[in-house]
């Protein structure tokens, strides 16, 4: 499902493909989410919301991939079209997770690291990470990456041009 994404998906988007086709249920998919994150076959990432709530958003790893790719001719044609139409129905939901993207996580150095991402029609166009002393700042700054993001990528592009 991540490789078939093309970037990250959220917990929300993950739990509904499976859940919605009726291939296992909630507390099975997060049992498998958390051994693949162990296993270092996705890596995870923590999203502030609006209410102090987060999301975790997924990606697939180098070691997933290959290991994917070891065992793709496992997946039958069914799943294959599920997760062709389940992308098809859900693209706009996915393309706004992909296209902006806003997490933190703890710096082994103290403080928190924050990511901020923003693409276009597939296009990476920015990617920062920011070290930033409280986890309080981080969670601000993830919730306000969404509706700032346009006025923060014009005054660094008008900044260093």
């Amino acid at each position: 499902m991540l490789d078939m994404a093309g970037g990250s998906l959220n917990t929300d988007l993950i739990n509904s493909f499976f859940i919605d086709n009726n291939y296992t249920d909630y507390f099975t998919v997060q049992e498998t989410i958390y051994e693949l994150v162990e296993q270092k076959m996705i890596s995870n990432n923590s999203e502030a919301k609006e209410n102090d709530s987060a999301t975790t958003n997924y990606d697939l790893t180098e070691d997933g991939r290959k290991t994917l790719s070891l065992m793709s001719d496992r997946i039958t044609a069914g799943i294959l079209q599920d997760l062709t139409d389940y992308f098809s129905k859900n693209k706009l939901e996915i393309k706004e997770n992909q296209e902006l993207s806003s997490s933190y996580d703890a710096s082994l150095n103290g403080g928190f690291i924050v990511h901020l991402s923003m693409g276009d029609k597939g296009d990476r166009k920015m990617d920062i990470s920011i070290k930033v002393p409280s986890e309080e700042m981080a969670k601000t700054i993830v919730f306000n990456w969404k509706s700032h993001f346009d006025k923060t990528y014009e005054s660094i592009i008008d900044s260093l041009t």
